[in-house]
C-alpha cells in the first residue's frame, strides 16, 4: 500500500524502496511457502519494476518482472483463482521494458509477443474465462468486478508494429483502439502513434491530423507530460517539413507545458552553453524534454552520422 501511495504521489525512489521491503519481507519467509505468499512476491516485484522502470533502470526493472513471471508459472500459482489478471500486467510491463530505444533490453519483436499473450489474456477475461481474484489480494487496483481493458493490449501491439515497421497492421490495430475506447488516455497515445505511422509513410498532414486530436486527448485528460512532448514533435516538424510550414505556431503552448511540469523554457544550450530562448531557434525533443540550439543539435546530429528529419537522438540522453 505504501508504494502504490508513492507511486500516485510520483515518488518513485519512496516506491521503490516501499516495494524492497515487500520484496525482502516475502523473501523471508521459511518454507514451506504458500501459494498466498508466492503471490505476493509477485506482485511486490511488479510494483518495484514499475518504479525502477520509472527511474530509468531497465535492467534492474526486466530482472524483477522475469523473476515474478517465473513464479507466475509454478503450478500453484499458475492455477491460483485471478492469478492471470497479475500475469496479464506482469507480461504487458515486460513488453513495455522491451520497447526502451537505446537499452540492451530493446526488443520490439519480444515486444510483441508480450503484448499478444496480454490481449490473449484480456480476451479470455472479457469473455468471463477467468475467475475473479479474492478481493483481499488487490490484484487490480479499484477495478473490482471490471474487466481487462482490450484496447490497451491492441494499442501497445500496435506501438510494437510502428517499431517493428509493420505498418499496415499498425494503422489496423490502432484504429480498432480509436473505434473502441472512450478513454482519453488511450485515445491520446493511439492517435499519437497512429501519427507517427503516417510520418513514416511521408503522409505528414494525416499524421499532424493526429498528433492534433491526440494533443486534444492529453489535455482532456490532465495529462501534462503527455502534451508537452506532442508539442514538442509538432513545433519540430512544423521546422523542418515542409509540407507543415506555415502552420500556427505552438511554442507559447509548450512554454506553458513546460512551466508546468517545473521545466525553464529559456535556459542554457547544454552544447555550445550559450543562453537560448524557446522559439525558432531552439528544438526541444520530445524524447525527453531537453532544448538546444537548433544550429547546435543538428551540427550534433550530422557528427554522429544521424540524419533525416526523425531524428530524436539526445546529446544528454544518448552520448
Amino acid at each position: 500500500e505504501a508504494g502504490w501511495a508513492a507511486y500516485r504521489k510520483g515518488a518513485f525512489g519512496e516506491m521503490r524502496d516501499a516495494f524492497s521491503d515487500a520484496v525482502n519481507t516475502c523473501e523471508s519467509i521459511p518454507p514451506p511457502v504458500s501459494t498466498a505468499a508466492k503471490r505476493a512476491l509477485a506482485n511486490s516485484l511488479r510494483g518495484r519494476a514499475v518504479a525502477l522502470n520509472k527511474k530509468g533502470d531497465i535492467a534492474a526493472a526486466s530482472r524483477d518482472t522475469s523473476q515474478a513471471l517465473q513464479l507466475l508459472a509454478e503450478p500453484d500459482l499458475a492455477a491460483a483463482p485471478g492469478i492471470q489478471r497479475l500475469h496479464e500486467m506482469c507480461v504487458t510491463l515486460q513488453g513495455h521494458l522491451r520497447m526502451h530505444e537505446g537499452t540492451p533490453q530493446y526488443d520490439p519483436a519480444a515486444a510483441l509477443q508480450h503484448f499478444q499473450l496480454a490481449l490473449a489474456i484480456a480476451q479470455a477475461d472479457n469473455r468471463s474465462e477467468i475467475d475473479a481474484a479474492p478481493s483481499q489480494h488487490r490484484l487490480v487496483s479499484g477495478s473490482s468486478g471490471s474487466k481487462l481493458d482490450v484496447t490497451s493490449s491492441l494499442s501497445n501491439i500496435g506501438q510494437a508494429e510502428l517499431h517493428l515497421g509493420h505498418y499496415a497492421q499498425a494503422e489496423t490495430h490502432l484504429r480498432q483502439v480509436i473505434e473502441g475506447s472512450v478513454v482519453p488516455e488511450r485515445l491520446c497515445g493511439a492517435h499519437g502513434s497512429l501519427g507517427s505511422v503516417f510520418r513514416q509513410q511521408g503522409r505528414w498532414l494525416q499524421a499532424m491530423e493526429h498528433w492534433q486530436e491526440a494533443l486534444r486527448q492529453a489535455r482532456m485528460a490532465g495529462e501534462v507530460d503527455a502534451e508537452a512532448a506532442l508539442l514538442a514533435k509538432i513545433a519540430r516538424y512544423q521546422r523542418r517539413v515542409p509540407e507543415l510550414q506555415g502552420q500556427p505556431s505552438v511554442y507559447a503552448d509548450l512554454a506553458s507545458a513546460l512551466q508546468r511540469l517545473g521545466r525553464t523554457p529559456d535556459a542554457a544550450c547544454s552544447i555550445c552553453m550559450d543562453e537560448m530562448h524557446l522559439g525558432e531557434g531552439v528544438i526541444v525533443l520530445e524524447t525527453c524534454l531537453h532544448a538546444y540550439h537548433s544550429e547546435c543539435l543538428e551540427q550534433f546530429w550530422r557528427t554522429r552520422g544521424y540524419g533525416g528529419v526523425t531524428t530524436t537522438n539526445c546529446p544528454m540522453c544518448q552520448p
